[in-house]
């Protein structure tokens, strides 16, 4: 395959019976079409694909990536164009057609069930029966072994898939495939919530089953994933095919000038605008200009679908009287060998408002002790503040307590010791609803359990959460037309891209609703902002956009924190970076004792001169 690139943002045309080096392609997709309502997601796509090659399919949030391999899967009927495998013209009309013909498809949110074991989610839908129609559980087990084995991934079979961490379940959606005899593998953004150690894993994994033949459809927005393991590329922009190029023929920066087009200043880095320091709440903007805001909303509540407000729930914060004379030792970090970083020392809790360094504590989170569901402490003893203007990022490998943290934060799981302050506040035995009423956001990682509600429509999930704001409701009727205002001006902030105001959510990209969520939890005046993963699904210019809004409102005296996998990210954006190990704060780095190799080291628990042979 040789390098194409359309012009004027059209796509190249294969035309007659597409060729990769000569030899037939394993698939083809030719003039594909895909419509929901006026939003035309594909728009004539032509897709040749060699066999046992590893192709990786990028673009923008809203460029068709994931429809496109959703019509090569059966999850949709094309409205137009044909499918071609081996030679073959082919029609799928469901997913079951599709794996018929030995596809596969793992989406971004995994289809595993938290209550049943490994072992009964690997064969769910695909169980070996003996005689009469018995399952054979023996030999299912045998079989998953020897497919595990493959992959170097030994689970206990037996326990809830629940308790698997992140990356295992990853790569027990692999082994659904696997199990049902894939030999084409389509895999939709795998890498979004692994940790550095385990994205290095995966692709591990990938590359041998390349290696056997299988061939990999790999949808990512990340440029070095495409530029280290992918043989070809294509590119889609707004529906149709912009580029495609064997990835030994093209460079990061020409691709992602097919990625985002030629519109340069869009790719101007947060870190450029807003210099990563802590700043007091009146810091002007380092451009000298004042960032556009939404209005701020009086009484504003932000809550995800699990965070129903109670009916009568008084929002009035609750005092807690202090204890007489309690003094809190400072916290000492471990400090990593040539490590710069002012050990965090909290101040006494007498005398209101906490304050660190001159500025006030958004956050303060002492001595906090949270069960884990596998048994044991999933946080323990943990330590941690966040000042109002800055954002820190919380770095660790999968399973180090970040969920166990997240929810402990949200008042979805309570703590068995220990407290978190709000503003001074002891908040950790309020309800969800009022720590949201009181000025705290959330930015869960998997939107569609506690982000959105999937059925309902992109108005309705635009002011999710906040229907008892005085300007969207009077005495519980709801105002239409300011519902509506209030949509387009997160649609527009984000630049979401969307069919229709009352279109399901469910039609828009991953990655557009994920920019939705986003902007609803920064609308107003945020005081704090919990994040997992905020930059999940999103593509260079939303991952982009995203830190940016969090600058911005740090610079009007919001704090954040930032739980992420991504250091890269959290390198580039945070003005401080703490690492969870087991449960509790392990080391922690100024922004000018940033460095990837102690951070990675102190990630597994080691110092930089441990981790370095």
């Amino acid at each position: 395959m040789h390098t194409r690139e359309s012009t004027h943002g059209q796509q190249v045309g294969i035309g007659t019976a597409p060729t990769i080096d000569g030899a037939s392609p394993l698939i083809a997709m030719r003039g594909i079409t895909k419509r929901f309502g006026a939003l035309v997601a594909c728009d004539a796509v032509d897709l040749a694909v060699a066999a046992g090659t590893l192709h990786a399919i990028m673009g923008e949030n809203g460029a068709g990536k994931t429809t496109l391999m959703r019509l090569l899967y059966g999850y949709y009927a094309p409205d137009a164009g044909e499918i071609y495998l081996r030679g073959k013209r082919v029609q799928f009309r469901t997913p079951a057609d599709a794996i018929a013909h030995h596809i596969g498809m793992v989406s971004q949110h995994y289809s595993i069930i938290p209550e049943l074991s490994a072992l009964d989610n690997l064969i769910l839908g695909a169980e070996p029966t003996r005689f009469g129609g018995w399952l054979d559980r023996r030999t299912a087990q045998a079989k998953a072994e020897q497919l595990a084995d493959a992959l170097q991934f030994q689970p206990d079979w037996s326990r809830p898939a629940a308790e698997l961490s992140v990356a295992a379940r990853q790569k027990l959606e692999i082994l659904k495939l696997l199990w049902r005899d894939a030999e084409i593998l389509i895999l939709d953004e795998p890498t979004a919530m692994l940790s550095p150690r385990d994205v290095d894993a995966l692709f591990e994994t990938l590359l041998r089953l390349k290696a056997q033949g299988r061939t990999i459809l790999l949808v990512t927005h990340k440029l070095n994933e495409a530029m280290r393991y992918a043989d070809f590329v294509t590119v889609l922009r707004g529906g149709r095919k912009v580029a495609d190029a064997s990835i030994a023929e093209v460079d990061a920066p020409t691709l992602t000038r097919w990625i985002v087009g030629d519109d340069g200043a869009s790719l101007e880095t947060p870190s450029s605008r807003f210099p990563l320091q802590v700043r007091g709440t009146d810091a002007p903007p380092t451009d000298g200009t004042a960032p556009a805001r939404f209005p701020a909303q009086s009484g504003e509540a932000f809550a995800s679908t699990q965070f129903p407000a109670q009916s009568g729930e008084a929002f009035a914060p609750t005092q807690f009287p202090a204890q007489s004379g309690e003094a809190f030792a400072p916290t000492q970090f471990p400090a990593q060998s040539g490590e710069a970083f002012a050990p965090m020392r909290f101040p006494s809790r007498s005398g209101g408002n906490l304050k660190e360094g001159g500025l006030e504590s958004c956050l303060v989170i002492r001595d906090l002790y949270v069960a884990s569901e596998r048994g044991g402490w999933g946080v323990q003893g943990l330590n941690l503040a966040v000042q109002a203007g800055e954002i820190v990022g919380i770095a660790g490998v999968d399973g180090s307590g970040q969920l166990e943290l997240m929810e402990a934060l949200a008042g979805l799981r309570p703590i068995a010791r220990g407290e978190i302050l709000l503003l001074g506040q002891p908040m950790h035995r309020w309800s969800t609803a009022r720590r949201i009423q009181t000025g705290v956001r959330y930015l869960f990682d998997d939107r569609f359990r506690r982000m959105m509600a999937p059925q309902w429509s992109v108005l309705e999930n635009a002011i999710l959460g906040a229907q008892r704001d005085p300007e969207l409701q009077t005495l519980g009727w709801l105002k239409p037309r300011a519902i509506r205002q209030r949509a387009e001006q997160l649609i527009e902030r984000f630049q979401v891209k969307v069919p229709a105001l009352r279109a399901p959510i469910l039609q828009l990209s991953g990655g557009n609703q994920q920019r939705l969520v986003i902007a609803r939890a920064l609308y107003g005046k945020p005081r704090l902002l919990i994040a997992y993963a905020p930059t999940r699904g999103l593509d260079i210019r939303g991952a982009q956009a995203t830190y940016a809004a969090i600058r911005d409102a740090c610079q009007h005296g919001m704090g954040a924190l930032v739980i992420a996998f991504d250091l890269d990210e959290l390198m580039e954006h945070c003005d401080r970076i703490a690492v969870l190990f087991k449960g509790t704060i392990a080391a922690a780095f100024a922004r000018e004792a940033f460095s990837r190799e102690a951070i990675g080291a102190a990630m597994v628990g080691a110092t930089l001169q441990e981790a370095t042979p």
